[in-house]
């Protein structure tokens, strides 16, 4: 069995990987925006396996969504933010929505150390003297960690609800390229950690 594992763990990857850049040959005014969710929920739940399967824990796949899903925001609430510089007849109600789940996202990423931890050290999988000697050794990396890619993030994402309330799309826009770089830095830095220390930051 350890044989086939690798190629089935790699086909599932590739499946996932293909069916997303695939959609985008499917015209969004021709279909109803159900068919791609359901192709995306397909498609992430196959990259679900594979991290189930490697990571051996609930935590891998929990940390691969939670991530997926703040990064993925933040670059399609840009990009959308472009859209309306091109056809500003679009309701302002799209941007809106995507930005209030960019919000959650924020909030879910910045409660997953703290909810993660608390589990891994109840069922045991985690020693605090451990997670403790982690965090003092790169203290200055999860400070930067949770500073920038939670309380920046966080920051820059309440202000795009703020400037979409005024409504203002270019402003919250902008903002979304400094949303791209606190939570693309944030995540680089969070995944250095949990490689580097075991710290699921």
């Amino acid at each position: 069995m350890p044989g086939i594992a690798a190629p089935v763990l790699a086909a599932l990857t590739q499946f996932a990987v293909g069916g997303l850049w695939a959609q985008t040959l499917v015209p969004l005014p021709a279909i109803q925006r159900g068919f791609f969710a359901i192709c995306s929920l397909c498609l992430l739940s196959a990259e679900v396996i594979v991290l189930w399967v490697l990571g051996a824990t609930a935590a891998g796949p929990t940390l691969f969504t939670t991530r997926a899903g703040l990064l993925g925001l933040a670059f399609v609430g840009m990009l959308l933010g472009h859209s309306y510089l091109n056809a500003p007849h679009l309701p302002l109600r799209l941007i809106d929505r995507l930005s209030r789940f960019f919000l959650w996202a924020v909030l879910a990423r910045g409660c997953y150390p703290v909810v993660t931890g608390a589990l891994l050290w109840a069922g045991g999988g985690l020693a605090p003297g451990l997670a403790l000697v982690g965090l003092q050794e790169h203290f200055l990396l999860v400070i930067l960690r949770l500073g920038v890619g939670v309380g920046g993030s966080l920051t820059v994402a309440l202000v795009i609800r703020n400037c979409l309330r005024l409504p203002n799309v270019q402003a919250a826009t902008g903002f979304y390229y400094v949303a791209m770089l606190t939570v693309f830095l944030g995540e680089v830095l969070g995944g250095f950690l949990l490689a580097l220390a075991n710290l699921p930051l």
